[in-house]
């Protein structure tokens, strides 16, 4: 007995019934055994898909949370199943294509869910990515346009220097500062 589907849909489920008969005959009991109906639900593995809405937001200084919403097939095959069929998510943070730091998510039934990344290089460019994966692929990933997948990595400064107030007249008053190195 084969199923089969090229491209099945995370948390698709079959259902079918199956019969086994018996007509062998118990001579204790003097009787023929009862027919045996069993159904049966296969929940299909399939490919995830492919998480939406994946944004970034500022989380402090040096620091970016990675936020996606799942697909809504893939939220309701988790709440029918009570698991997730997107065993995880992997989170990956580029600069000019290389890979620099990536985080492994566990998936749980939320519709959303987010990583934080920490000790981030103030100034750099990061494209972000987020890819679902399960025990028999991937996802798409969510890197569809790079310029519309990147941030900047912000630091909080630290205060002037060598502050000084001076009045230079009765009605003005004079601050300087030195601009720290960082």
């Amino acid at each position: 007995f084969r199923i089969s589907n090229p491209e099945p849909v995370e948390g698709s489920s079959i259902a079918f019934d199956v019969f086994v008969s018996t007509n062998s005959y118990d001579a204790s009991l003097s009787s023929s055994l009862p027919s045996l109906t069993s159904r049966v639900r296969v929940v299909i593995m399939g490919k995830p898909l492919c998480p939406t809405q994946v944004v970034y937001q500022y989380a402090g200084s040096r620091a970016t949370d990675i936020i996606w919403t799942k697909n809504d097939t893939t939220v309701q095959a988790c709440e029918q199943n009570k698991t997730s069929k997107t065993v995880a998510y992997m989170v990956y943070l580029r600069q000019g294509g290389t890979i620099v730091t990536s985080q492994t998510v566990a998936s749980n039934c939320s519709a959303v869910q987010s990583t934080r990344f920490t000790r981030l290089t103030p100034g750099q460019v990061y494209q972000y990515e987020v890819i679902g994966v399960n025990l028999v692929q991937e996802t798409c990933s969510s890197l569809l346009n790079s310029s519309g997948f990147s941030f900047t990595a912000l630091a909080t400064p630290s205060p002037p220097r060598a502050l000084t107030l001076s009045r230079l007249d009765i009605n003005t008053l004079n601050l300087s500062w030195t601009i720290p190195s960082d």
